[in-house]
């Protein structure tokens, strides 16, 4: 049986994404891969050159090194292609200067609490407190804090909610997080669902030591 012949949305479609057939497929499930390069070789269409466009550089200098973000704004480009053409380029992954004061928070920080929980509190990636912490040859934690730490974190938490007439319940269930209950008797609260529901309520987590 011989295929329909293609619409207009179906040649427009081919002219902005051929050669990438993956896509093409994914968009035009009624059509074979041979059906499409047939149709782009009718329609002029050859290999992509692999020659970048000012627009692509720009995207590239605009979003590099996140690659979501540059993959999205680049779909026709492999994320091999991306970082080659961003070494050429000489675009460098951004990182965060840490300074004598970040450095001096993050060892207050380590052993007590975790790197996830770190980086919520100081800024950065889990990923990038944890290189950091081994760096200054600090120890670890667990995500969860202790009881005698939460309870009192959970409390203030709750009476924040009550008085501003919150159902606590629907704010983690928004946010994803663990239900903050009065009790720890199930298990302690991640840190990181402690900060995320503070911000909700328009709060500040923080840490203070006494002398």
């Amino acid at each position: 049986m011989k295929a329909p012949n293609y619409g207009a949305d179906e040649l427009d479609l081919i002219a902005k994404h051929y050669p990438d057939i993956a896509f093409l497929i994914a968009h035009l499930p009624h059509r074979t891969a041979v059906g499409i390069r047939s149709k782009a070789q009718e329609m002029g269409l050859g290999r992509r050159s692999d020659l970048w466009a000012i627009w692509e550089d720009r995207a590239l200098r605009e979003h590099y090194p996140d690659r979501p973000k540059t993959q999205r704004a680049l779909p026709q480009r492999s994320w091999t292609a991306i970082r080659s053409r961003a070494q050429l380029l000489g675009i460098t992954k951004r990182r965060r200067v840490w300074s004598t004061e970040r450095n001096e928070v993050l060892a207050r920080l380590a052993g007590n609490v975790s790197d996830r929980a770190a980086a919520a509190m100081i800024g950065g990636t889990r990923v990038a407190i944890s290189t950091q912490r081994r760096r200054l040859g600090l120890k670890g934690q667990s995500v969860n804090l202790p009881k005698p730490v939460i309870l009192p974190v959970i409390k203030d938490i709750r009476e924040a909610a009550k008085a501003k007439n919150v159902v606590l319940t629907r704010i983690t269930n928004a946010l994803g997080c663990q239900k903050l209950k009065p009790s720890l008797t199930e298990g302690t609260v991640s840190v990181r669902s402690v900060v995320k529901v503070v911000r909700a309520l328009g709060g500040e987590l923080y840490v203070e030591w006494n002398d």
